[in-house]
């Protein structure tokens, strides 16, 4: 039996796609597709629902439904027009705003979103696709000139149905 090398993950390729920003009653944006120029993100955990069967005087863990997944958490870079900020922002705000609107139906808000993995030279490696997904959560910006910062990051949370691999 031959040992073959390794070829380890390269975690420094990746961006987040979200396809078709639902916004709701307005048209802030003529884009497409955003593309955050994310510099960290994990991929969430996924796990079966568990219980514990009685049988013959012992407990037995069985899988009793379907998965759950975790929020997606994704940290970005916002850039020099504030814009993927702001299209983030009027997202989150058009599904519930606490001034006239409490909340929305779920097929008017949410969307379908691509993490793609690359190697060195662009080519994905991996697609992750996550479906029915969208913003729950959008971070602080913190606004600063100390110990040299130059650009301001922001983070975003995602809630979504599953996620796929190819």
């Amino acid at each position: 039996m031959t040992i073959s090398t390794l070829s380890k993950a390269n975690a420094t390729q990746y961006k987040l796609v979200l396809h078709k920003i639902p916004v709701i009653g307005s048209t802030i944006h003529d884009l497409d597709t955003l593309r955050l120029n994310i510099f960290n993100v994990i991929l969430p955990g996924i796990n079966l629902d568990m219980s514990q069967m009685p049988w013959q005087g012992l407990h037995t863990p069985m899988h009793q439904g379907g998965i759950n997944f975790d929020p997606l958490t994704i940290n970005f870079v916002v850039d020099g027009r504030f814009a993927n900020w702001k299209i983030l922002f009027d997202w989150l705000t058009s599904i519930a705003n606490n001034k006239d609107k409490a909340t929305s139906l779920a097929d008017e808000y949410v969307t379908d979103a691509s993490l793609l993995l690359m190697d060195n030279w662009d080519t994905v490696l991996l697609k992750i696709v996550f479906k029915n997904l969208w913003i729950t959560s959008l971070g602080e910006l913190t606004f600063s000139i100390r110990d040299g910062e130059t650009h301001i990051e922001c983070s975003s949370v995602f809630t979504y149905d599953r996620y796929e691999v190819s």
